[in-house]
């Protein structure tokens, strides 16, 4: 026999290709490169537009900003923005706290309808319920008659946002 084929044969069998730290984790190491994969990607999709909104916003230099928010329609949007997102969470904070107690203490007909009613703004998109809220509400809506001859404004005013 030859030299070459003996030193073949006589060679350990355990020779692994992979490097010993990465020998017993192969499974751990997909999963971890597949977890990075996602979260880069979903940073991707959240940072760029962003840095897009904000290189946007600051394109002809902060005295732009400054300028926009002098103009008086800003202003009332920015107040009924921050007026609206007080309101709204402190309601959702007392009554969403009390509906939690209620829906974990106590079980009673019609308790998986509320809680199925409580996941909706998580399925339907804001889009869907401002769509909704015109059919309802606007000009030629199914309540139309109804907010007229009240002289409610809902659609297109503070109760509509």
């Amino acid at each position: 026999m030859s030299t070459i084929y003996r030193r073949l044969v006589s060679a350990p069998k355990n020779i692994n290709p992979i490097p010993a730290w990465l020998a017993g984790n192969r499974e751990k190491w997909a999963s971890w490169t597949l977890i990075a994969i996602v979260i880069a990607y979903v940073g991707f999709l959240i940072i760029t537009p962003l840095v897009a909104l904000t290189l946007g916003a600051f394109e002809k230099g902060v005295g732009a900003i400054f300028e926009a928010f002098d103009r008086s329609f800003v202003l009332a949007s920015f107040w009924n923005t921050l007026w609206i997102s007080l309101v709204v969470v402190t309601i959702h904070a007392i009554f969403g706290t009390i509906v939690a107690w209620v829906l974990v203490r106590h079980r009673f007909p019609g308790r998986d309808l509320i809680n199925g009613l409580i996941d909706m703004p998580f399925a339907v998109s804001p889009v869907v319920a401002g769509y909704m809220l015109l059919l309802l509400f606007g000009r030629n809506g199914l309540l139309a008659p109804f907010v007229e001859a009240t002289g409610i404004q809902v659609a297109f005013a503070f109760p509509g946002m």
